[in-house]
């Protein structure tokens, strides 16, 4: 995690959290809020399907806006790793 906290802090993404941290977010100016998490098995078990065991997360805010954006990057030739879905605490993850 020291590591990630280094290399997106010289990118000029600040967080207020620690290395200790498992789930680490970056509040972007564009809104959009980027999330790591080396502990996602914790806070939902379909984790154990998954073929990696480290999260980047870019939060959208609505479901809507998730498929959306699985739709576009599937245009653009990107093939996502999951299909969205909706987790045990109700977001909506792809």
């Amino acid at each position: 995690m020291d590591a990630s906290l280094d290399f997106y802090r010289l990118l000029g993404l600040s967080s207020s959290k620690g290395s200790t941290d498992s789930h680490i977010q970056f509040r972007m100016k564009s809104g959009v809020t980027l999330f790591i998490d080396e502990q996602p098995k914790e806070w939902d078990p379909s984790f154990d399907e998954a073929p990696y065991s480290h999260l980047v997360e870019f939060y959208l805010g609505s479901e809507e806006l998730v498929r959306a954006k699985v739709e576009e990057m599937t245009a653009q030739g990107y093939d996502p790793v999951r299909a969205p879905y909706i987790t045990p605490f109700g977001m909506c993850f792809a």
